[in-house]
């Protein structure tokens, strides 16, 4: 994988009707054809415009890049010149003349050759995370467009030369536990290397620096300035810090969430605790720390969807490369009962009462979610997806108290249909309010839940997943009473708790698994929640039964069994939002264990598993599991 970035000068007419997301997108589309290049940004600079390029591929194709740049910014004429960016000066949208080269692209004439580069200028593609600074600038021109060149003809590639290792960080804050109502108070927030504590994972940052986006969440509390800012995180010791200024209108308890995010990928979040008093003095800030625990990878993009009481709306933000704005959408009617009515039909799907043949389940399902699509997200969310639907490699869906089936969701606006959401990328889940998500997982030992009154075929399948898993055939490997779950889950100690089961629902009760005459509820998981009794081994959890991953129809405020297991501290969870078939579900569930176990990630692992479940026609399974944890995370090896 490398990078480039290119300057395509603009005369001032041409700058003055430039539309960046109208030729981002454009180039995106143009590009279709040719998964190994993308087009990251496009950006308007003084003269013209910068154009960030990704290479998958060892030697782009000859005239691909230049045709389809120009195409996309609507530039017929051949003769129009790029010049290259190096890294170090195009942070800023400016190269010097000693730093930057313009790029000739020479005329040729049918059949004859192509002007060779010259040896002595060749073009190293760096890696993203390379220190700019560790290679002088004039190493770092980008490539020359030869019309009808041979491959031997673009430039070589040098070996790349590695930054500073990671090191583990810490996001800390500094804030008062008290503050009075109508006075303005300060909260700071810096990231920093820590010392001490547990092993973290961390993300590179290169020598000159890496730019972190805060965003500040704090439902009851008045802003003063932006929600949103850059930190710059120094490849050694601590930032600056940022400073946001808030507001209590009114006395009461607050939290206030800081997450911080790199290229779409969540790196971690920061939860401050005060109280608003009327007459109280404001106390000293008081120190508060958050561990930084997630690496970026490439491709990674986040949504995050939260819901405003204050204005009875949902917030959807896109966390990107480009971060795009938040949009605030006001729904006329509650999503729940939508959700709630959808999940009842998806119900009578899987025990096969509505009629429908094979071919008819599938078209009821794609308009089922393309009206989801259509009713849940504003426009805008829409049109930013597409915006960025080509370069997705992994999406993770962020909310609170989630319990919308996104992995129902069939995007499909005029001119853009690329079948259902799960379809075209891994698709995961995850928390704000957790503890920090792993990428090694384990399956030994295993553990079996098999209630006394599970379906028939419940017993099948975990005999044949011990198989599969080299589980042995220890009695206590199979749990069935409730006493031994619950001090299995609040002691922790194993790889795999693996459910096959009945779960009963109700509005007004929640969610429950029947072990014998006692009911195991999410509210049996309380302890396990506040001592993280599953971080000493993050098990991975599959509840593979019914409405197992929310309680209710609404995605604002209420918990469910994902929420309690991840909270406890288990690796990833799998789970289902209806009801699911016994042999798709066992299907579903030996695909995706063998998966693991041939090295695939954890989001590539559930992808296969629904293709295989998906196999069965007319059975709606493969749509119901969601899963929470990283999509890149792997089994340890053995």
């Amino acid at each position: 994988m490398r990078y480039e970035r290119f300057r395509l000068e603009l005369r001032p007419a041409e700058l003055t009707v430039f539309d960046r997301s109208a030729v981002l997108s454009r180039a995106r589309h143009l590009l279709q054809a040719h998964p190994g290049i993308a087009v990251e940004d496009i950006t308007k600079a003084r003269s013209g415009v910068d154009i960030s390029v990704r290479f998958a591929t060892v030697d782009p194709a000859d005239e691909i890049i230049s045709d389809v740049l120009r195409r996309a910014l609507g530039l017929p004429e051949a003769a129009r010149q790029f010049r290259s960016i190096p890294w170090r000066a195009s942070r800023s949208g400016s190269a010097g003349p000693e730093s930057s080269r313009r790029l000739e692209r020479p005329s040729v004439a049918d059949g004859a050759q192509s002007p060779r580069p010259s040896p002595a200028s060749p073009s190293p593609l760096r890696e993203p995370g390379t220190s700019p600074a560790a290679v002088p600038d004039q190493e770092f021109p980008s490539l020359t467009f030869y019309a009808n060149a041979p491959r031997s003809l673009w430039a070589q590639e040098k070996p790349v030369r590695s930054g500073p290792p990671p090191r583990r960080r810490r996001m800390v804050g500094q804030c008062p536990d008290t503050v009075r109502v109508g006075e303005t108070f300060s909260l700071l927030v810096r990231i920093g290397v820590s010392e001490g504590g547990a092993e973290l994972k961390s993300f590179a940052v290169p020598a000159e620096g890496l730019d972190v986006l805060l965003v500040l969440h704090a439902p009851g509390l008045r802003v003063l300035g932006g929600e949103r800012q850059t930190l710059r995180v120094p490849a050694e010791g601590n930032s600056e810090p940022s400073m946001f200024e808030l507001v209590a209108d009114s006395p009461g308890a607050r939290k206030i969430s800081i997450t911080a995010w790199q290229q779409g990928s969540y790196l971690g979040e920061l939860l401050v605790e005060l109280t608003a008093f009327v007459d109280a003095p404001a106390s000293r800030p008081q120190s508060v720390r958050a561990e930084l625990s997630r690496e970026t990878v490439d491709g990674a993009v986040t949504l995050v969807v939260r819901y405003d009481p204050a204005r009875n709306a949902y917030r959807f933000q896109f966390y990107d490369i480009d971060n795009p704005r938040e949009e605030v959408h006001a729904l006329s009617n509650p999503p729940g009962p939508l959700v709630e009515e959808l999940v009842n039909e998806l119900d009578r799907l899987a025990e096969g009462r509505t009629g429908y043949s094979a071919g008819e389940t599938r078209d009821y399902l794609q308009d089922a979610g393309a009206r989801l699509w259509q009713q849940l997200l504003p426009q805008r969310v829409r049109d930013q997806f597409w915006e960025r639907q080509n370069r997705i490699r992994q999406l993770t869906i962020i909310a609170d108290g989630d319990a919308v089936p996104w992995e129902l969701l069939y995007p499909m606006d005029p001119g853009h249909d690329a079948g259902f959401l799960v379809e075209q990328f891994p698709v995961t889940r995850d928390l704000f309010d957790r503890p920090p998500l792993v990428r090694s997982l384990r399956l030994h030992p295993a553990r079996f839940v098999l209630p006394p009154d599970s379906p028939e075929a419940a017993g099948d399948e975990i005999a044949g997943l011990r198989h599969l898993l080299h589980a042995g055939w220890s009695p206590e490997a199979v749990l069935s009473e409730f006493t031994p779950l619950r001090r299995l889950i609040n002691q922790g100690g194993f790889g795999l708790l693996h459910f096959a089961c009945h779960n009963s629902f109700s509005p007004a009760g929640g969610s429950s698994i029947s072990l014998g005459n006692r009911p195991f509820t999410v509210t049996n998981m309380q302890s396990a929640r506040i001592n993280r009794s599953l971080l000493s081994s993050t098990p991975v959890i599959f509840l593979n039964a019914c409405r197992t991953a929310g309680l209710a129809a609404t995605y604002n405020g209420l918990d469910g069994w994902a929420e309690a297991f991840m909270q406890a501290g288990a690796g990833a969870f799998v789970g289902s939002l209806w009801a699911v078939t016994d042999g798709a579900a066992r299907e579903f569930a030996q695909e995706f264990y063998h998966q693991l176990r041939e090295g695939l990630p954890l989001g590539e692992a559930v992808t296969a598993a629904r293709g295989s479940a998906a196999s069965q026609p007319g059975d709606p399974t493969w749509l119901a599991y969601t899963v929470y944890g990283d999509p890149s995370a792997r089994l340890a090896a053995v």
